[in-house]
């Protein structure tokens, strides 16, 4: 039998709820298959939990400057010859190196005579705007030194089908060599957001559970809810704008927009069970991107209002109980949620949503259709 030793590399903290969710469903599917896993990240939390023949290693905090692009640039391409250093693999091993952090990708070079795979989970270079020379400049750089380095893996997973095109049609690389891992939901997490129903008698909320970023633009939420002072918004969740969106906040004056920061789940569960309309957002630049935050969202059987289009509006055409508006458009946010409240459609609850969730995009599902793919590629025993 074929050493299954597998080494999973990521540059991001596994503090970090995106990074810790796409991962630990694949650990854990790995480690019931038999596999011997190594998790290199940076930061300084431990997973919790034993899992046999599992290792954590952490290299500590990697500082990166959030909002000089050259300096994070710098700071991230040095940083990822770091984590790939220590990774010390030998030939019989399986790498995955995990991106969105695209300099990882880069640098994959200095991985040489191992077993690779690549989770893409973001093209993140495609999302820098062409109106700025620097950051355009930026991206015709990125995107040359990413397809140099694409086909020196042996298998690519990526989350959707818009980023299945890309590595297909941009980059040919064979279909075969191609496995789709959406982002989805943790069987355990679907299982906890089951419908309790909701409360009529509460004034309507609406909420936005997720990252605070500059993506995510929330400028549009807190501009939304000052239309709208009848109405309770939520926003729960950290990020690199999360100080920004509060000062924003503060000087509007908005006394009926409650921010909670980063909270443990057993909240946000409280949260998703009082709110009526769940909200999300993707910025036009940021359009190719798939909201992993939506499988969630739809989980709830609850209405979803989504600002955005690409993958994220395809996705959401299969499901029910949901409306696509424009991004960054307050009045078209706002003039959704009247919509909503007025047709009733803040009451009900989609359990045809959970269902279609459940059938395709359960993540430990997904994990062992890269891991079957995985096993087939390398020979190893199943």
């Amino acid at each position: 039998m074929l050493t299954r030793n597998l080494i999973i590399v990521t540059s991001y903290p596994m503090d970090e709820p995106v990074v810790r969710n796409r991962l630990m469903p694949l650990i854990d599917r790995a480690a019931v298959r038999g596999f011997r896993v190594r998790l290199v990240s940076s930061g300084t939390t431990t997973l919790d939990g034993d899992r046999p023949g599992f290792r954590h290693d952490r290299l500590g905090a990697v500082a990166t400057p959030q909002r000089n692009f050259v300096r994070r640039a710098i700071e991230e391409w040095r940083a990822a010859k770091t984590i790939l250093q220590s990774v010390h693999a030998a030939p019989e091993d399986i790498v995955l190196v995990t991106i969105p952090s695209m300099f990882l990708l880069f640098r994959a070079g200095l991985l040489s005579r191992v077993r690779k795979l690549l989770d893409v989970r973001d093209l993140t270079w495609e999302y820098l705007p062409d109106s700025q020379p620097l950051q355009r400049a930026a991206k015709l750089l990125f995107r040359r030194l990413a397809y140099g380095q694409f086909g020196s893996f042996d298998l690519i997973s990526c989350t959707n089908e818009r980023e299945r095109a890309y590595l297909a049609d941009k980059l040919r690389i064979a279909p075969s060599k191609i496995v789709l891992v959406p982002n989805g939901i943790a069987q355990s997490q679907f299982d906890l957001l089951a419908p309790n129903g909701i409360r009529h008698a509460n004034a309507l909320e609406v909420s936005y559970i997720g990252n605070v970023g500059v993506a995510q633009n929330l400028s549009t939420l807190l501009r939304a809810a000052q239309m709208l002072p009848g109405i309770r918004f939520n926003i729960v969740g950290g990020g690199t704008a999360l100080a920004e969106v509060s000062m924003l906040k503060k000087s509007m004056g908005l006394s009926n927009v409650h921010m909670t920061g980063r909270i443990a789940w057993d909240e946000v569960r409280s949260i998703y069970n009082r709110t009526h309309i769940l909200y999300a957002q993707l910025s036009a630049n940021f359009e190719g991107a798939m909201p992993s935050k939506l499988y969630e969202y739809l989980s709830t059987g609850k209405y979803v209002v989504y600002g955005g289009g690409g993958e994220a509006r395809k996705m959401l055409a299969r499901f029910d109980n949901n409306v696509v508006i424009n991004p960054d458009d307050p009045d078209a946010l706002v003039q959704a949620i009247r919509d909503a409240a007025r047709d009733g459609a803040d009451r009900y609850l989609s359990l045809r949503n959970r269902r279609a969730i459940e059938a395709d995009f359960i993540r430990e599902h997904a994990s062992d259709r890269l891991l079957d793919r995985m096993i087939e590629r390398f020979g190893l025993v199943a």
